[in-house]
């Protein structure tokens, strides 16, 4: 990704080097297995669906899918699959009206191209291996590895068919058709229901950085934990309260920490406890100087009540 991204500051005709050898902006092809789509997934409910969420994240997390759980969920909806086939069918039966089922073969075809593609890049049975396009595909394009992103344009094309297929049914004029019609997109309108709540995450680490986050301003907290990349907005989402362990307070294990505290002006120290410093701090009295505030159990604060150390030739 660095590699990309650097590619990506300067126009094209300035990076011959890039043109010459993509492997220098390749993803590993191991990469394109875990962000690839199965072609099971079509079928599995969103995991934030109120009523089959739970199931769906079962289902996945039983398959050993994790953190590639978002780019797996590419689920049409049995509904829509349903409503799909009756314009499948009218289609087969050489049916006229309405005008849009001449476009059924079309939609069926770059909807099957696409899901091919969103595979895997092979597949063994038994002693043979299948090759698939996104193993092809990788040879020309080794940057792109999402291959699961191709499930979008099966989902449209299933959408445009199922839309051919409610309107048969609509057209069609009788009272069953009507029901079937109605209970279809009702089902589809509950696979696609989603919960709101499920939608949103914490994005502060630990309860600590909640309860910084709910503190009036004014507070100075050393966090003893190095930055990450997935941690940069921490320090703004908490009011710039927070300042990452680094410099002179890479170690909060250091001797006379609280003194050094409250010279550099912090209030508080924040202790992840599925860290070393934490571990340490779980297994120590707290240092004089420091007074525990606030107990989690993925954190804690400590109150610097160090004053600061006095200045050589000055009394305190």
């Amino acid at each position: 990704m660095l590699a990309l991204a650097r590619a990506q500051d300067r126009p094209v005709h300035g990076r011959p080097a890039v043109l010459a050898d993509s492997a220098a902006v390749a993803f590993r092809r191991a990469d394109l297995f875990r962000y690839s789509a199965k072609w099971w997934a079509y079928l599995v409910p969103p995991v934030q669906n109120p009523v089959l969420g739970d199931a769906a994240r079962r289902l996945w997390l039983d398959a050993g899918v994790g953190g590639g759980m978002l780019e797996q969920q590419v689920s049409l909806g049995w509904g829509i699959v349903a409503l799909g086939l009756v314009a499948a069918f009218r289609w087969l039966a050489r049916d006229r009206q309405p005008a849009a089922l001449v476009n059924v073969p079309i939609l069926a075809a770059i909807a099957a191209a696409a899901l091919l593609c969103s595979l895997s890049p092979e597949r063994r049975i038994g002693p043979f291996t299948i090759l698939r396009p996104s193993g092809l595909l990788y040879g020309l394009l080794p940057m792109f590895r999402a291959y699961a992103r191709f499930g979008v344009i099966v989902q449209l094309m299933a959408a445009l068919l199922a839309g051919i297929g409610a309107d048969w049914l609509l057209r069609a004029g009788t009272r069953r058709g009507r029901i079937a019609c109605a209970a279809l997109l009702l089902l589809a309108v509950g696979e696609y229901a989603v919960w709101p709540p499920s939608l949103w995450r914490d994005v502060l680490p630990t309860a600590a950085h909640r309860w910084v986050a709910r503190q009036p301003a004014g507070l100075r907290v050393l966090d003893c934990a190095r930055p990450t990349p997935a941690e940069r907005s921490v320090p703004w989402l908490t009011g710039r309260q927070l300042v990452p362990a680094g410099g002179e307070f890479e170690d909060c294990t250091q001797p006379q920490l609280p003194g050094k505290l409250a010279a550099a002006g912090f209030t508080h120290l924040l202790v992840r406890r599925e860290t070393s410093t934490g571990r340490w701090f779980a297994s120590h009295p707290a240092p004089e100087g420091l007074r525990l505030l606030e107990h989690f159990g993925d954190s804690e604060v400590f109150a610097v009540a160090a004053p600061p150390p006095s200045l050589p030739g000055k009394t305190p």
